[in-house]
């Protein structure tokens, strides 16, 4: 991925960790169009990070910034993906 795309994802880091410590963000797809997964380790934080309208449009405008926003920005917990998936990431992120 682009150096845009790095960006981008640091930006969305940055400002996910004021609410979830333990955030990590991945990038999925191509040089015309990509996706940011906010992993994070509870329910709870998944919840807060979908549902702050405040969060979700800095988090967009700081991706803006950076020339890279993605198509798709959602967060998914590890409580989430153990409960529906089996703990199996490649399942739940199809």
């Amino acid at each position: 991925m682009s150096k845009a795309v790095d960006r981008t994802k640091a930006e969305i880091l940055r400002l996910v960790r004021t609410i979830a410590p333990l955030a990590r963000v991945e990038g999925i797809g191509t040089r015309d169009s990509f996706s940011c997964i906010i992993i994070v380790p509870t329910d709870a934080e998944q919840e807060r990070s979908n549902s702050d309208t405040a969060l979700l449009d800095d988090m967009k405008a700081a991706a803006a910034s950076t020339g890279r926003k993605p198509d798709y920005l959602s967060a998914i917990s590890q409580e989430t993906v153990d409960r529906r998936y089996g703990g199996n990431w490649t399942t739940a992120l199809r």
